[in-house]
């Protein structure tokens, strides 16, 4: 059978539907406890674990769990020590990727996360959660030594 939307073809009828899905966003499954709803039967058994509280994958290493596959290969990691990604400029080696972009905005001078109150501007948001923490504790002690100032 030919798809009717692209060259796609299957002589399974199950692959065919499935791909026809692709196109047409039918989402026929739907989670029974929050209503979500997936176009494929497979993605609203993973879903379920959300609400079930399953973690099938479980760690060779130590006794963590994982409710997806990718999650425990990316837990893994920390065992073998291994660190795939390297930064071009400096050669600093990082687990994750997400931690690789995030170095590199140092040498690219990229902050992203600047203060209200002075204009000052940090390369990650915690840096600048503790930026405000330290200056709401600094105005809240000058009000009390200096209170004309408030």
């Amino acid at each position: 059978r030919r798809c009717r939307f692209c060259p796609y073809w299957s002589r399974h009828p199950q692959h065919f539907a499935n791909h026809e899905m692709t196109h047409t966003g039918e989402k026929s499954f739907s989670c029974h406890v929050c209503q979500r709803r997936f176009s494929k039967k497979v993605n609203l058994q993973r879903h379920m674990r959300i609400h079930t509280g399953e973690k099938p994958y479980k760690c060779r290493t130590c006794p963590k769990t994982f409710a997806r596959s990718s999650h425990l290969a990316c837990h893994e990691k920390v065992h073998t020590e291994e660190k795939p990604f390297a930064c071009g400029v400096c050669g600093t080696t990082f687990r994750h990727h997400k931690n690789l972009t995030r170095h590199e905005r140092i040498h690219e001078g990229d902050r992203p996360h600047q203060c209200e109150n002075c204009g000052k501007a940090f390369v990650r948001r915690e840096h600048l959660t503790a930026h405000l923490r330290k200056i709401s504790c600094m105005i809240e002690e000058r009000v009390k030594t200096q209170p004309e100032l408030a």
